[in-house]
């Protein structure tokens, strides 16, 4: 049989037209739901950090900030800095903190995950030597060294974990290496 409309490679021409049609309509709601996020509420202008929240029912900012470099919030203000949303400002007042973990010197995080050091880079670039991936290789480093010396796999991270709440909805807690956080 001849390969065209009514042959097989006709159907898979049509299947993939049908995918990058998919693929198309997503990106264009993505894009659309990028375009209508602005992240400037969450902005705290006296600290020059972003709040961790908003409570709805109380109509209110969460207490804490994101303040920490080395974490995934880096993404999100890396973002509000290049649409222009927030101040450059903001950027350098994100902590860099050091700290020495398995004879390593290593930029902290709020507790030592994996997805707070490599998830930016899921959208980023990373440069060679820059501080950013000198960090994100310690990090992974200290996975490592941390599993071995406790007879685990590396490259813990948050998850649920086998705990109830009184409305029985599992727990979520982060599982870091503690020296790096």
């Amino acid at each position: 049989m001849a390969e065209g409309a009514g042959g097989r490679g006709g159907a898979c021409a049509v299947a993939g037209w049908g995918t990058a049609v998919q693929a198309n309509d997503a990106n264009l709601r993505v894009r659309a739901l990028a375009d209508g996020m602005n992240m400037k509420f969450l902005y705290d202008a006296g600290r020059d950090l972003f709040f961790t929240g908003f409570n709805v029912a109380d109509q209110r900012m969460d207490g804490g900030h994101y303040d920490l470099m080395a974490s995934e919030a880096r993404l999100g203000s890396f973002v509000a800095v290049a649409r222009g949303e927030v101040p450059l400002e903001h950027w350098w007042a994100l902590g860099r903190p050091y700290g020495a973990a398995f004879g390593e010197r290593a930029l902290l995080s709020w507790s030592g995950t994996m997805f707070e050091y490599l998830m930016p880079l899921m959208m980023t670039k990373s440069f060679d030597n820059s501080m950013l991936d000198q960090a994100c290789q310690t990090a992974v480093d200290c996975q490592i060294a941390y599993g071995k010396q406790r007879h685990i796999p590396w490259g813990i991270s948050e998850a649920a974990y086998s705990a109830l709440d009184s409305h029985q909805i599992y727990q979520y807690q982060a599982f870091g290496v503690p020296v790096s956080a």
